[in-house]
């Protein structure tokens, strides 16, 4: 009897022991799929914000340049929409030919090591194969038991670089009229030098006359005093 007690008490105490076990499981599911949830939230809310960011644009990748993600702007800078970008190999559609094979090299290093280069100004190329200067920067997300995702981030310096090739070009235009002004101002100065000596040269004549009339007026005028 009180080894059947003991035993009743055993599994009693081992009853409850499961059941906290299994609070605690489905305490911990719930908070796992909770966090599951909020990831999956946030991960759409920073989609969307990218989706809208009309002048940054934003390339999903793995370590062999397969892309997996590609925003709307994207499609203004490069020229490609995300149905013929996914799936395709960033190397082939926006690096240039010269380009291609250190790209390779750096995006599979960054993948091994999770570093990527610094932030720095390039020059890429677009469907139609013109160039466009973008300033690029990327990042690397590595997940517990996946791959790493990388990303890269670029902006679009087009309008900036047009501004500076304008501004160039008014500075240009604006030495020139300088000179321009300058070599006229100069011209002007020797004309005037000119004109000057001569002017100067024309009252030494004219006071030379007066004073070879005044001398022959009293040259005239001595025999009649």
């Amino acid at each position: 009897m009180k080894n059947a007690a003991k035993t009743r008490e055993q599994l009693l105490h081992e009853l409850e022991k499961s059941n906290n076990r299994i609070a605690e499981l489905e305490k911990s599911e719930t908070g796992r799929k909770q966090m599951e949830k909020t990831l999956q939230e946030s991960e759409q809310r920073f989609r969307k914000l990218l989706e809208n960011v009309p002048t940054v644009a934003v390339q999903g990748y793995n370590s062999d340049g397969d892309i997996h993600y590609w925003n709307k702007a994207n499609e203004s800078i490069y020229g490609y929409t995300a149905d013929e970008a996914i799936g395709k190999n960033l190397i082939d559609l926006i690096i240039p030919p010269e380009m291609k094979e250190d790209v390779k090299k750096i995006i599979r290093n960054g993948a091994k090591i999770g570093e990527m280069p610094p932030a720095a100004e390039i020059t890429l190329m677009r469907k139609d194969g013109k160039p466009v200067t973008v300033f690029t920067s990327h990042a690397i997300v590595q997940q517990s038991g996946k791959e790493p995702e990388l990303f890269c981030i670029d902006v679009d310096l087009t309008e900036r670089k047009q501004a500076e090739e304008e501004l160039a070009q008014y500075r240009e235009h604006l030495e020139e009229l300088v000179l321009e002004r300058t070599s006229e101002l100069e011209d002007r100065n020797k004309k005037l030098e000119k004109f000057n000596k001569l002017f100067v040269d024309r009252e030494f004549r004219i006071k030379e006359l007066r004073d070879r009339v005044k001398e022959l007026e009293k040259a005239v005028g001595s025999p009649g005093k």
